[in-house]
């Protein structure tokens, strides 16, 4: 399994969390373009390392186990210390259509276990994901 550069692992988290329902919806589309854009940790990474990690990740999910493959390949490829930063991202772009089908949830419980998330901060990351995409 090939290790992922910091910026890919990141792009693959979010967009495995938008893919878990089988449809890439607009608004989380916009959210993934947005969080790369103003995010810090994201400023090394070009408009076309988004799109090539985008592809990449929809290519390897298409595949047999696909899901199962990406969350192992976040995990080997991301350090300690940006474990939680990937969750509270996968976490942004569910809540960003302000519905969060089953799929998603899954999906993230899957990611949460395997990064190791304590329940505590998942709680946490959850309510301030919530608090970010309320609309007036």
């Amino acid at each position: 399994m090939n290790k992922l550069n910091q910026d890919a692992a990141l792009v693959y988290v979010m967009v495995a969390t938008a893919s878990a329902d089988k449809k890439l919806v607009d608004p989380e589309l916009k959210r993934i373009g947005a969080v790369c854009d103003v995010l810090p940790i994201f400023d090394q990474m070009t408009r076309d390392d988004l799109q090539k990690y985008s592809s990449d990740c929809r290519a390897i999910l298409a595949t047999d186990d696909g899901v199962a493959k990406i969350v192992a390949m976040i995990k080997q490829s991301l350090p300690t210390r940006l474990q939680e930063t990937a969750y509270a991202l996968a976490l942004d772009i569910a809540a960003s259509d302000l519905f969060v089908p089953a799929e998603e949830i899954l999906f993230l419980q899957e990611l949460g276990d395997s990064l190791g998330i304590n329940k505590l901060t998942v709680a946490a990351l959850e309510v301030s994901a919530q608090v970010r995409a309320r609309r007036p």
